[in-house]
């Protein structure tokens, strides 16, 4: 049965507290390591701070902190996933990447609302190698990345010498 919330033909899979996800490759914008982050006041505790992606400033939320499965490991080997939805564009940092598979949109399988994860935060199920994949659903994970809270931070001010 076909889930109206995924559109996409393809999914990244990711790696988040030792359990495989998948984020719609039609948001995804780019795959980069991670890199330091400026803090941003008053902001959830799942928002690790703000990068400047290419002139831009981006919100990057932690991945697992949102999903409510600890934190991501923020090693070496993590990731900033930059995505985009609805004109609204944040990273999203996760402890690996995998790879991109197709989708059979007809095998996309609604999640139950049981689910131990925020409900509005995942769009459906899919069979992975004989392993079901939870797809994650953008739009309302990057919500909280609002640009009021851009807003928030503090511009460094050049001093005079």
């Amino acid at each position: 049965m076909a889930n109206a919330r995924i559109a996409d033909r393809q999914a990244l899979t990711i790696e988040l507290a030792g359990s495989e996800y998948g984020i719609g490759a039609n948001a995804i914008k780019e795959i980069a390591r991670i890199v330091e982050t400026t803090p941003v006041p008053e902001a959830p505790s799942f928002v690790v701070g703000a990068i400047d992606y290419r002139g831009q400033l981006v919100v990057v939320v932690d991945l697992a902190a949102r999903l409510a499965l600890g934190k991501a490991s923020g090693e070496i080997t993590s990731y900033i996933v930059v995505v985009d939805s609805g004109g609204r564009r944040a990273g999203l940092l996760v402890d690996t990447v995998r790879d991109v598979i197709d989708l059979d949109p007809d095998a996309i399988m609604t999640v139950p609302a049981n689910l131990p994860l925020p409900e509005a935060l995942v769009a459906g199920a899919y069979e992975k190698d004989e392993r079901l994949m939870l797809l994650l659903d953008v739009a309302p994970i990057i919500d909280i990345a609002d640009m009021d809270l851009l807003k928030k931070i503090k511009k460094p001010r050049k001093v005079k010498s």
